[in-house]
């Protein structure tokens, strides 16, 4: 019991012992034997799992980045993740090095975690452990959950989230929000609950906080699982705090888009300036709920709000000629601006750095005063701490609050930073530009950029931290060469040992690829209706659990809309489910699980990442092939420094993201030995373009495809159903 609060009692781990390993067990009688009952050997798993270990172990490893790394495409069903974790396990014991296992969700990185906690612990002959790093946002602080408790939400289900908190932390050794399995909670409440104190060496909870633990845990493993994102932004740290580890990059082919949605950043003037705003009115008001009420009860309080005033008057000043500036110079030179709706203009590399070099005076006086701002503020908060028994609980939630909105504006002016040093840092794989909202309204600017593509992030960022590193993932190449998987990965192709192991399901009989060839294209004007009925003929006669694969949100609106009118629909007994209309993608995913009779139109994140076997799953319709929409600013932009490069933008860019989105959406079908089910493309693409060849190439080995009218579908699937039923 702490200040009110009954924790869980933890317990640092005991030191791990290493070097206690027996002999790496490469055969398959030793591998059965240490399997025991708990495994079934699998010949494919077992043969990558040896191919590691001998890398590792043999080869002649280079020190230079990117070179002799270890490259498997391990398709679904093989078992990769053991696959990989067991010979690391061994490595990381005879070599005394820790593991550093990357992967692209937190879902993942619980599995693989628990993984290694329980599966590989109880097999191996030695001990073993996994500790998960994430960001300080993802455990709750103690010292802002005692406040909230004390506070009224003025809503029954965020009092409920509290007493489930209350309960929670009677078993939770982690802290890890992610426990709590919370549906949609709020975003600003759980960032409340997740802040640093105000004073967190004051604090009661100080030495018990639980995003500190995690670095306790992780001290004492081998296995260290994180995110993409973490791993790009704290390679160093994981790197140097051990003795050049290893690194695994789990499902690698998504580890790039991680590292560039990481990189841009978006900087709304107007939310900025408005937050400034915000932020003056609370130190001038004089009446709750705001700071100058605590300024004037304390000692040189009246000197310290002249202080913040000034700071945040200079903001005030500087930021709305800063966007003046941005317009003039970008938009009102030779652009001609939208009038309704947002207007795109992709700012010139040249230019912009000129931009920042003619508004240094501005940038380094906004620059002070955010400085001054963060001075003013620990002064106040060290004031603060001196005398918080004088305060109320919610003068310390103010406080709190007033913080946070301070920590935001600084982190705009970072942003202006982070623009400006991505200029300077990778000047050729960097974009920026500006969006103007309707009406030519200059105060409502924003300003987009950062990585448009990896180029040498990898080499010079995360590869110098670590052993060669092991790039696995289900569908890694895009053609027998794989050319583009090394360039987006910075990975040498001359030195890198590289293994695509056999599909392990039976595909043949399994399931079929049905290509429509007398489909519209996706660009005609009625091609909306015309899916929108063949859908409705397909899945009201098959009656399967059917998934419908979009590029966009708005086309997913216009089927939706056409299946719900129609009248074969209406009578049908089929539910019609649409992301961004009937529901979140994770509570589409839960109905899907559990029910029978759904169709699902979805988009974006529906093309991976889902596992759905057996009857929750049976049928997967592509409506159009997935190229990048080749108006969006980062499209064109990428196009542009391609053609520089001399290189062609569609062959090394376009259709390599497009065959590595297709074969993630065909991968959604067949996810267990005993699956069944059948794919349908809409698009007639991929049999009239040359690059179609491509596309069918890079589908699952022996998995039949056939070229029907789209009269035909329906009796094709009936017969193929019926016939596996």
């Amino acid at each position: 019991m702490i200040d009110s609060l009954a924790l869980r009692r933890f317990s640092e781990p005991a030191p791990l012992v290493t070097g206690k390993a027996t002999s790496y067990p490469a055969k398959k009688a030793a591998k059965e034997q240490l399997y025991g009952k708990t495994l079934a050997y699998r010949e494919q798993q077992a043969k990558l799992m040896n191919a590691i270990y001998t890398h590792y172990t043999e080869a002649e490893l280079s020190e230079t980045p990117g070179e002799t790394a270890f490259v498997a495409e391990a398709p679904t069903g093989m078992g990769k993740t053991l696959a990989y974790l067991l010979p690391y396990a061994y490595l990381a014991d005879e070599q005394r090095k820790q593991v550093v296992v990357a992967v692209p969700t937190i879902t993942l990185q619980q599995q693989v975690t628990e993984t290694i906690n329980t599966t590989l612990k109880d097999i191996l002959p030695f001990e073993v452990r996994g500790a998960s790093l994430k960001g300080r946002t993802h455990y709750l602080n103690l010292q802002s959950f005692k406040r909230a408790l004390r506070v009224d939400e003025g809503s029954t289900s965020l009092q409920f989230i509290k007493a489930q908190i209350l309960v929670w932390l009677t078993e939770t050794l982690t802290g890890d929000f992610d426990e709590l399995n919370l549906i949609n909670p709020q975003v600003d409440f759980m960032a409340k609950l997740a802040q640093p104190a105000n004073n967190p060496a004051g604090s009661p909870y100080y030495g018990h906080e639980f995003s500190e633990r995690q670095h306790v845990l992780a001290q004492n493993a081998q296995f260290l699982v994180v995110n993409h994102a973490y791993l790009a932004e704290y390679a160093a740290e994981l790197g140097d705090s051990i003795d050049t580890p290893y690194l695994i990059i789990d499902e690698a082919q998504n580890l790039p888009n991680a590292v560039l949605e990481q990189s841009r950043h978006q900087l709304p003037f107007q939310v900025w300036l408005t937050r400034v705003q915000n932020a003056t009115n609370l130190v001038l008001r004089d009446n709750e709920p705001s700071i100058g009420i605590i300024l004037n009860r304390l000692v040189g309080g009246q000197q310290l709000k002249s202080r913040f005033l000034q700071s945040l008057e200079a903001l005030s000043s500087e930021l709305p000629k800063l966007q003046v500036a941005f317009y003039r110079r970008f938009l009102l030179n030779g652009h001609t601006p939208a009038t309704e709706g947002h207007y795109e203009v992709e700012l010139p590399i040249s230019d912009l750095a000129q931009f920042w070099v003619d508004q240094t005076h501005r940038l380094q006086s906004m620059r002070q005063a955010v400085r001054d701002l963060a001075d003013s503020l620990d002064y106040l908060l060290a004031q603060f701490s001196n005398t918080k028994n004088a305060f109320s609980l919610s003068e310390r939630q103010h406080l709190a609050d007033f913080r946070r909105l301070l920590e935001s504006i600084a982190k705009y002016e970072q942003r202006l930073t982070t623009f400006q040093q991505d200029l300077v840092d990778f000047p050729d794989a960097s974009v920026f530009w500006l969006t103007e909202n309707q009406n030519h309204d200059n105060s409502n600017l924003k300003l987009s950029g950062g990585l448009l593509h990896t180029l040498d992030f990898f080499k010079d960022k995360v590869y110098p931290h670590f052993m060669p590193p092991t790039v696995i993932g289900a569908t890694l190449f895009t053609s027998t060469k794989s050319g583009y998987l090394y360039d987006r990965l910075n990975i040498d192709r001359e030195t890198v040992f590289a293994r695509r192991y056999p599909e392990v399901f039976d595909f043949a009989h399994q399931a079929e690829l049905v290509m429509v060839e007398n489909a519209p294209s996706p660009t005609d004007g009625g091609y909306v209706s015309y899916l929108a009925k063949q859908l409705v003929q397909l899945t009201t006669t098959v009656q399967e659990n059917t998934l419908v694969l979009f590029n966009s949100l708005e086309t997913i609106q216009q089927v939706y809309n056409h299946m719900q009118s129609n009248q074969t629909w209406q009578q049908g007994n089929m539910t019609l489910l649409a992301q961004g209309m009937t529901g979140t993608r994770s509570k589409i995913m839960k109905r899907m699980a559990n029910e029978s009779h759904l169709v699902v139109l979805g988009a974006n994140s529906f093309w991976e990442g889902i596992d759905l076997p057996g009857d929750q799953l049976r049928l997967v319709v592509i409506a159009r092939l997935p190229f990048d929409q080749p108006n969006k600013v980062l499209q064109r932009a990428e196009e542009a420094v391609l053609m520089a490069h001399g290189k062609q933008p569609f062959y090394q860019s376009t259709l390599p993201k497009a065959v590595l989105r297709l074969r993630q959406g065909v991968g959604r079908l067949i996810r267990k030995p005993d699956d069944f089910g059948a794919v349908v493309i809409y698009d007639p693409r991929i049999l009239t373009k040359s690059y179609g060849k491509t596309l069918r190439n890079m589908m699952p080995d022996q998995m039949p495809q056939h070229v029907s009218q789209d009269r035909d579908v329906v009796p094709e699937l009936k017969k193929f159903f019926d016939q596996h039923r």
